[in-house]
């Protein structure tokens, strides 16, 4: 099986509830690193999984985790529309480095026609 390192960006405390029951994930996508945008207030942070005895420094830029990622889950996440084109441009930058991209089903259809690769949603890789 070949396993999928996940790169969750835009990261924010809203994710947190996700890595506190990772065990849901398949067993294929392990999650790599965290990159929070700049001035969110979370970079260098570390974030603790006790359970499966895991964690990440949160990272506000994706240069430092590039080699360590071969595929980003994008996370709902709540900003004004110039906030959210920063972000868009950010991924968007590194899309031809990456395997995979993941969205929720919940993104509107004029996101996920942004990226220039085929959106996936990453609902159909939790387990049931």
């Amino acid at each position: 099986m070949q396993i999928m390192r996940v790169g969750v960006y835009p990261y924010s405390a809203e994710f947190d509830p996700f890595l506190r029951h990772i065990s849901l994930l398949e067993p294929a996508f392990q999650i790599s690193a965290l990159i929070s945008p700049a001035g969110w207030g979370l970079a260098e942070q570390t974030i603790k999984n006790e359970s499966r005895n895991e964690e990440w420094t949160v990272m506000s830029v994706f240069e430092p985790v590039l080699c360590d990622i071969d595929t980003v889950f994008i996370p709902t996440f709540h900003v004004d529309e110039k906030v959210e084109t920063l972000i868009i441009q950010e991924v968007e930058s590194i899309v031809p480095q990456l395997k995979k991209l993941y969205v929720p089903p919940s993104y509107p259809q004029k996101i996920r026609k942004v990226f220039r690769r085929p959106v996936r949603s990453l609902a159909v890789y939790l387990k049931t």
